[in-house]
């Protein structure tokens, strides 16, 4: 597949009539610069000094070294020029270790990792810091200190939901058909100090403030004192309508009142057997107990559910109208 980018963030639906050239968030992530984090001499260092965020992020220091790294062909030498490189935590300031217990204060800031060999399906991986650029919260995109992936900071407001963060941002680069590396649901893992002579770096980034929702348990009532027949009292029509989703109706056996809702997947980008005048449809609809279904005919998006597909449509809305 091949990465597209509009001159819109395209990952959360902002109007396209925002204006790329001036500011659209009153949120600032300059305290990046003033971020305290640790920094380790190796993986196995019990301690650490404390060091500043930015600087860590944009230091030329270990320059030769990562050169050399990027420069060398053998496998098992690469290794070795990598274990000798200092390392650093973005999510805070650790004491005795980098393991989550040993935690003092968090920063903030989660780091994702994008390798390539967890993207082989795309074809144009290096100009994946244009897709860095279109999303609101990353604040810095680097190349990985061993050339062949990026890593990208995001700032967000609540360290107690770090793992809750991170499943929502794997969600939302699987709309772009990226897969990011599931280490970086750790809060305590450690990013090698690296090198990009032209790092993406946007200082008024928003923090992320989003998890994937909890569905609350449905009410339901029975119409009968016999009747096996709920009706859940969520009106997935007026969903649909208030967060802007356009739908066309369609007979389902399963959903109440016989009724479904063919929708665009928000996953499309990862469908390899679409016709141009004939993209997949995706359907949600509601069962008679009131459960709520997301179903895409397409094999990438069987592991997709309703409580994915809300998500990410509630976060598009929320940007509709910034």
């Amino acid at each position: 597949m091949r990465l597209t980018f509009s001159r819109m963030p395209i990952a959360t639906g902002v109007s396209e009539k925002w204006d790329v050239n001036q500011p659209i968030f009153n949120h600032k992530v300059k305290y990046m610069r003033n971020t305290t984090i640790s920094l380790f001499r190796g993986v196995a260092d019990t301690n650490p000094r404390e060091v500043n965020l930015f600087k860590a992020l944009t230091t030329k220091k270990f320059k030769a070294q990562i050169e050399a790294l990027r420069a060398e062909e053998d496998e098992e030498k690469r290794k070795e020029l990598k274990r000798k490189l200092p390392c650093f935590s973005v999510s805070g300031i650790f004491q005795g270790g980098h393991k989550r217990e040993n935690l003092v204060t968090p920063s903030n800031f989660i780091c994702i990792d994008i390798d390539s060999q967890d993207n082989t399906h795309i074809r144009n991986f290096t100009d994946l810091k244009k897709l860095a650029e279109a999303i609101p919260w990353v604040a810095f995109c680097g190349l990985s200190c061993g050339g062949k992936g990026f890593f990208l900071v995001i700032p967000y407001t609540d360290a107690s939901k770090h793992e809750l963060y991170f499943a929502f941002i794997e969600k939302l680069f699987s709309l772009f058909g990226v897969v990011i590396d599931k280490a970086c649901k750790d809060i305590s893992r450690l990013r090698f100090v690296s090198y990009d002579d032209k790092p993406y770096i946007n200082e008024d980034a928003k923090p992320f403030d989003y998890v994937l929702p909890s569905e609350p348990p449905i009410k339901r009532e029975r119409r009968s004192a016999y009747s096996t027949n709920f009706k859940g009292d969520f009106n997935l029509e007026d969903w649909l309508n208030r967060n802007g989703i356009f739908y066309t109706t369609k007979a389902h056996s399963l959903a109440k009142d016989g009724t479904g809702y063919l929708v665009d997947c928000p996953w499309a980008g990862s469908h390899t057997t679409d016709k141009a005048s004939e993209p997949d449809k995706a359907m949600v609809f509601q069962q008679p107990d009131g459960k709520l279904c997301f179903h895409c005919f397409h094999n990438h998006c069987e592991s997709h559910d309703w409580r994915e597909y809300r998500s990410i449509v509630e976060a598009r809305s929320d940007f509709r109208h910034i």
